[in-house]
């Protein structure tokens, strides 16, 4: 079973930030539909581009 966390410092009831043991997810609700988001473990994709 995810560990559920309110994504509290957007302010927003919409954005929920899902976390499982292999990474993470977030839901945004938004009216009568919903989207995932797979974000995937920390540190799993590429690198940001340094500015």
């Amino acid at each position: 079973m995810p560990t559920v966390v309110r994504w509290t410092s957007s302010g927003s009831p919409r954005l929920h930030l899902l976390r499982f043991p292999v990474g993470q997810a977030y839901l945004w609700h938004d009216g009568g539909e919903l989207t995932l988001v797979d974000a995937g473990p920390a540190g799993s994709g590429p690198p940001s581009p340094r500015r």
